[in-house]
């Protein structure tokens, strides 16, 4: 039998109780749950705030530390694989990269460099690739519509295009045309060109010298040289003595003296000097007379001995012979002049430039002296029969012209033209003579220079720097140097010039 119970109600207060105590467990739940999601945002923001950092990381790492970076894991891990190479593999991977096979570790040492210069390399090229298709981008981005169009049509690119689509197209015809290498080769050349134009001359010269190249250029060395003998006065009119020693009376202070007593002294040296020329010519006539006594045979048996021509008259050979005696007597009393100086005479000598070695004798410089004068003195003689033949020819210019022009001619110069033909040439030749002497002269020097000139060019290239270098003159050309290695380079590659050490051993082999 079932046993019925009654239920029991509980009091509000109990039950309101336990309405709190569990409302207040599902607010500690609701709270822990809520820390708990807390917890999980936080730890996300953790993550990605560290993730930001690792990529802030990678970004502040500059593109020089990525590459070292980079290359120091490829060298450290290209070391391991050549450590566990065999020798005879080692040695062909250096054959392979042109290296000198020696001793394992030297070897390893070697292929490392070389390929860390070949990425090095490499890169560069890459950098330089970018640079100018980066350069020429914004060339192209620089040109008016108008004007790309036109770069456009010289391309083959035709159709309606964009800007942009018009640039892509030029620089992909313009790769395609070898556009970057001939961009890179130019690029080489110029620096190439402006590292060989910083270096001095002696560099450049001992550059050509390595690659057998000629430095020179000789008709410049001639010219300079021409110019410095030009400035020297080489090619003026020469001067028909030498230089005097200082008269000592000279040197002295001059002594205050009055009118009178200068012109006696004067007179007084007229004298003397009319006296002696009346000795001369009674010495000369007395000689001619006794040259007049000898026969025809004794005249020509004396002309022979100094070689002069024996034909003609009695008074020709006489006259002939009588230059010559008085030409030895001059010579005679030169000689005796010269002795008489002493001390002076090296000291004379020195004045005019010539060259006396120690323990020359008195005679020996007397000789030197006369054989000097003698050559100033044809030198003097040649250039007057140069101006003698520049007036010949100025006269046979003349006679070539008209009686009217020479008339002209006259009464522009404001010469009375005279009677006939002749009498026009010959008075405007007189006055060529007074007053066109240094037209003549600059004319003759200027023909003395271009023979001057001829001379030099059929030198021998060694005596003609030699000559350059006696005369102090800089026969290198800096950009003719430039130019000269610059195409030997184009042609044979670089040139690597040797040093001490492959020198000396070249100099032993």
């Amino acid at each position: 039998m079932a046993v019925k119970r009654k239920a029991v109600i509980k009091s509000p207060s109990a039950f309101g109780r336990q309405l709190k105590k569990a409302a207040k467990k599902d607010e500690e739940v609701e709270v822990d749950e809520e820390h708990e999601e807390e917890v999980e945002d936080e730890e996300e923001v953790e993550d990605s705030e560290a993730v930001e950092e690792e990529e802030d990381e990678e970004e502040a790492e500059s593109e020089e530390d990525r590459v070292a970076r980079e290359e120091k894991e490829a060298t450290s891990l290209r070391k391991k694989e050549l450590k566990a190479m065999y020798l005879d593999d080692l040695k062909a991977v250096a054959t392979k990269a042109g290296l000198e096979v020696c001793k394992k570790e030297l070897m390893q040492e070697q292929i490392l460099k070389h390929e860390a210069q070949t990425r090095a390399d490499l890169r560069a090229r890459k950098a330089q690739v970018r640079d100018i298709l980066m350069a020429k981008k914004e060339e192209l981005e620089a040109l008016a519509l108008p004007e790309l169009k036109q770069e456009c049509t010289s391309f083959g690119i035709t159709g309606q295009l964009s800007k942009p689509a018009r640039i892509e197209a030029i620089i992909k015809q313009w790769q395609e045309d070898d556009g970057v290498d001939k961009a890179l080769a130019k690029k080489a050349h110029a620096q190439r060109e402006s590292e060989l134009s910083a270096m001095d001359k002696p560099t450049l010269s001992s550059l050509c010298e390595s690659a057998g190249i000629n430095p020179f250029v000789k008709e410049l060395v001639v010219e300079r040289v021409v110019k410095v003998e030009e400035k020297a006065g080489n090619f003026a009119r020469p001067s028909c003595e030498m230089k005097k020693l200082p008269d000592d009376d000279a040197q002295k202070a001059p002594k205050k003296t009055d009118m009178v007593d200068a012109l006696l002294a004067n007179e007084e040296n007229r004298k003397r000097d009319k006296e002696l020329r009346k000795k001369e010519e009674e010495l000369a006539d007395s000689q001619k007379r006794e040259l007049r006594a000898l026969t025809m045979d004794e005249l020509k048996k004396q002309l022979n001995k100094h070689k002069l021509d024996t034909t003609g008259k009695k008074e020709e050979l006489v006259e002939a012979l009588f230059l010559v005696k008085a030409q030895e007597m001059t010579l005679v009393a030169r000689k005796a002049e010269l002795k008489s100086l002493g001390d002076k005479l090296k000291t004379l000598l020195e004045l005019n430039e010539i060259e006396v070695g120690k323990g020359t004798r008195a005679d020996a410089m007397v000789e030197l002296f006369l054989a000097t004068e003698e050559k100033v003195r044809e030198v003097a003689n040649a250039y007057e029969v140069k101006v003698a033949d520049a007036f010949i020819k100025q006269k046979e210019a003349l006679a070539g012209k008209s009686t009217a022009e020479l008339k002209e001619m006259c009464a522009s110069h404001n010469l009375k033209p005279g009677v006939g033909k002749d009498a026009h040439v010959e008075r405007l030749v007189e006055h060529l003579k007074e007053s066109g002497l240094p037209e003549t002269e600059k004319l003759i020097a200027v023909q003395a220079r271009n023979e001057r000139y001829a001379e030099l060019m059929k030198m021998d290239t060694s005596a003609l720097l030699q000559l350059a270098e006696g005369m102090e003159i800089d026969t290198l050309v800096k950009e003719v140097m430039v130019e000269r290695v610059m195409a030997h380079e184009e042609e044979c590659g670089p040139i690597v010039m040797e040093s001490g050490r492959a020198k000396k051993k070249a100099r032993k082999a």
